[in-house]
């Protein structure tokens, strides 16, 4: 029998990377923002789940997507009777609370 532990190694070794930017891209949600229950604070949301850990997990391949995408992740805001909201809610994307 031949060893096969370097085949297996360079195999997980090449599919990090792929799982690495899958799953930024199952996280990210770009342009979307939270809101408080009356409405009146919003602020971004950049990932599905674990804001505060993603941030520093995928800031790598997130400062590359910013490059790649600036139109996904532009603010406009508009002042609206409860503050400040940003026109992404009005115009591109429905918001999730």
């Amino acid at each position: 029998m031949t060893n096969r532990a370097p085949l297996i190694v360079t195999i997980a070794l090449l599919l990090m990377p792929v799982l690495y930017v899958g799953s930024y891209f199952a996280l990210v949600t770009p342009g979307e923002y939270q809101q408080l229950i009356d409405g009146s604070m919003h602020w971004p949301r950049h990932y599905r789940l674990g804001n505060a850990w993603a941030g520093y997990v995928y800031f790598p391949v997130e400062k590359l997507d910013r490059r790649i995408r600036p139109t996904m992740w532009e603010w406009e805001y508009q002042l609206h009777e409860n503050g400040i909201r940003p026109l992404h809610a009005y115009s591109k994307r429905t918001p999730n609370p």
